[in-house]
């Protein structure tokens, strides 16, 4: 997607769905902060929105990181405050999901493929031998659920579960085109 693109669909109310790996802390503040100045700029609608999956994803990093001082009320209220939506993984998210990874992989073996390509090459293993059966990562359903719905996913994560993702951006293009605007 082309800067003057993603420009065209903020101003016309999108969803940008974050991923993991997209905003932390301050980041999601000023992000969340920018889209709400933005919305008023514009008119629009624009919304930012962690699918559950993310959620549940984030919500166990930040429980390892803090231990004892983990506090869920807090992140329930930041997220409030922000506006920032969590979007439930729905029946027809799993539908429409799975219509779209089918798509990409029609067999097992093509499952199996994608699978171990994503993994081959993150953990720099031989693409050459391929075990019988590797496990998918949550990204595989949070792609699917982005398909289903149309979201358009802020990541900076290059993984083979994104790679096929018609509406996807890195988030630095994303701090571009709200700098180039709101300055």
């Amino acid at each position: 997607m082309t800067d003057p693109e993603l420009h065209t669909y903020l101003v016309n109310s999108s969803v940008l769905a974050l991923d993991t790996s997209a905003f932390h802390g301050a980041q999601l503040f000023q992000l969340s902060d920018q889209i709400n100045l933005w919305n008023e700029k514009f008119g629009s609608k624009t919304q930012l929105l962690i699918s559950s999956l993310v959620y549940t994803e984030r919500q166990s990093q930040e429980r390892r990181r803090r231990g004892s001082d983990f506090e869920l009320g807090r992140v329930q209220l930041f997220l409030q405050s922000k506006r920032i939506d969590i979007a439930p993984f729905t029946a027809e998210d799993s539908e429409g999901g799975s219509a779209w990874l089918a798509q990409r992989a029609p067999d097992q073996e093509a499952w199996q493929a994608l699978k171990w390509d994503r993994l081959a090459g993150e953990c720099k293993l031989d693409p050459s031998s391929p075990p019988k059966h590797v496990s998918a990562t949550i990204d595989w359903f949070i792609a699917a659920q982005v398909a289903a719905r149309g979201w358009i996913l802020v990541t900076r994560d290059k993984g083979q579960e994104f790679k096929d993702l018609p509406l996807q951006i890195h988030s630095s293009q994303l701090d571009r085109v709200l700098a180039a605007e709101l300055g």
